[in-house]
């Protein structure tokens, strides 16, 4: 190890990974420090039961935000493979048990499914045009998540193409997501459903004035430009393989289990001190955070304030199959990888405003 770089990484989770590659690739030196004793930060597979020798993506389990280009880019080798299943939503219809089905592979199961559900075809109809507003912002917006940030100004002219252009900006970035939900569906469980991509992690309802439920929907719809979240053979833990490859690869230096104690952060030289078989300093041109704000401002001796729309939660447990009935039979053809072996695993996202319940979505994902 160097005492001077021309950058440090601190984290080495997806983000800090990529970046590492990148800058290496161009020729700087780079040292990536990460606190615990593995790489991926959350994108990682961990095993979860002691008595079943498996590895489960234990934080992020699907693949949507990770831009092809990247992929292309650093030479990844990962196979991510589609979920024939969208969602399945139980529910309780005049005393009987029955379940909306959504497909990512045929649109006539989804059709019929909401049909049984709903008694018309009229919900299915509205649905794909509400979820075609996702798309056509996707298109325009996604390639520009690799480029210099672009005025808010300017992404709205881009929508001033036509009309379903400019109804895909006033739904998803000027008012409330939840008047949009509700200016297209009628079925209250559909609407709960759509919403639930609005809610996933964060504490909001359907006409937050603040627009966070509109942030967080868009964040779940528009990877590459479809939205689809896939399933990494291998889990989470191939990805973060790869990225560290591609790190070590471009020349990246990489330091786990290392202790954190002060940054410096006011001169040219940014500096770094941190415990790794004694104490070490390092100096850098350039010094990169992949952690939260809060943590940041520890390190730097300042106070942090959280916004109101920071604070969220999500439970995702793992169920043992061999031990619960929800898990069904090996299929063939399916991936053998450490998503699947798991079992199931189901999304609880439930809202804290008591009045906005009927908008509170239960996914069950029945594909790992």
């Amino acid at each position: 190890m160097k005492s001077q770089y021309d950058v440090v990484i601190l984290g080495a989770g997806h983000n800090g990974l990529v970046a590492a590659s990148y800058l290496g690739r161009a020729g700087l030196s780079v040292l990536l420090l990460e606190k615990n004793n593995y790489i991926g930060g959350a994108a990682t597979s961990q095993k979860v039961f002691p008595d079943y020798d498996a590895q489960l993506s234990r934080y992020s389990y699907l693949v949507s935000l990770l831009p092809e280009k990247i992929i292309r880019d650093l030479g990844l080798k990962l196979e991510l493979r589609r979920r024939a299943t969208a969602s399945f939503t139980p529910y309780l219809n005049h005393g009987q048990q029955d379940g909306l089905l959504l497909s990512n592979l045929d649109e006539e199961v989804s059709r019929q499914s909401m049909f049984e559900l709903t008694g018309n075809n009229t919900e299915f109809e509205q649905m794909k045009a509400f979820y075609n507003l996702s798309r056509v912002f996707a298109e325009k917006v996604w390639d520009t998540m690799l480029q210099p940030l672009i005025a808010k100004e300017e992404f709205r002219r881009r929508f001033d193409a036509d009309d379903v252009s400019r109804e895909a900006w006033r739904s998803l970035v000027e008012e409330p997501l939840g008047t949009a939900i509700e200016r297209y569906l009628k079925n209250d469980l559909v609407r709960g459903l759509v919403f639930t991509d609005a809610k996933i992690g964060v504490l909001t309802h359907p006409h937050d004035p603040s627009l966070l439920q509109n942030r967080c929907f868009i964040y779940h719809l528009i990877g590459n430009k479809t939205g689809e979240w896939k399933v990494p053979v291998g889990g989470m833990g191939a990805v973060a393989r790869e990225l560290e490859q591609a790190a070590r690869k471009a020349g990246a230096e990489i330091l786990t289990n290392v202790e954190l104690r002060s940054l410096g952060v006011s001169g040219k030289q940014r500096t770094v001190e941190f415990y790794k078989d004694g104490q070490q300093t390092v100096e850098a041109r350039y010094l990169l955070v992949n952690f939260g704000r809060n943590v940041l401002a520890k390190y730097i001796g300042k106070l942090y304030q959280p916004d109101a729309t920071d604070e969220g939660s999500v439970l995702l447990p793992y169920i043992d199959r061999r031990q619960h009935s929800c898990a069904r039979p090996a299929r063939e053809g399916f991936p053998d990888d450490d998503v699947v072996r798991a079992g199931c695993a189901m999304e609880f996202v439930c809202a804290r405003q008591q009045d906005h319940a009927k908008a509170c979505g239960e996914k069950i994902h029945p594909e790992h």
